[in-house]
């Protein structure tokens, strides 16, 4: 099931150049352009292995950003996506959210089903991303610049930390 309203446009960025962008993040235009054009220079990746409770290896790509690139995805978090207006459904990746404030909406039901996506980050696309900041209502070009930034190995990273 898709739920569009989990994002509220009605906060949307509304940022229409790369010259704009830049001065919202306060990064020069310049260097937003080398970095998105250059994007796996500004990464390295980690394998993580985790023994699980019931005795399986839980394999995890790490991506460790260049300080650069730190420096933009942090930017990008606090001058634009912190902006964003969720519902309150959303729960992952939020300030006074968590898997408790999740449960307590759900107390008290008959029925509760509870899971974990597996290889949540990977399972979003550059598409899925690209798609968001147009709904924000970001040019295309400020949208692909912004989706080559938030992205790495045609998916969302474990690790960056652009999450609303």
């Amino acid at each position: 099931m898709r739920n569009q309203r989990l994002l509220e446009t009605r906060d949307a960025l509304n940022i229409q150049s790369l010259k704009q962008l830049a001065l919202q993040i306060g990064i020069p235009k310049e260097e937003i352009i080398d970095i998105a054009s250059n994007i796996k220079k500004h990464y390295q990746t980690e394998e993580k292995t985790q023994e699980k409770p019931d005795g399986r290896i839980k394999k995890r790509t790490i991506y460790h950003r260049s300080p650069r690139l730190e420096k933009i995805l942090k930017t990008i978090n606090n001058y634009l996506l912190k902006k964003i207006k969720l519902s309150e459904v959303v729960h992952g990746s939020r300030k006074k959210h968590s898997t408790l404030t999740n449960a307590k909406m759900h107390a008290g039901q008959r029925y509760v089903l509870g899971f974990d996506i597996e290889n949540f980050f990977p399972s979003i696309r550059p598409y899925s991303v690209f798609n968001m900041f147009r709904r924000l209502k970001c040019t295309p070009v400020v949208s692909k610049c912004l989706t080559r930034l938030c992205t790495a190995d045609n998916h969302v990273p474990q690790g960056y930390n652009t999450r609303i």
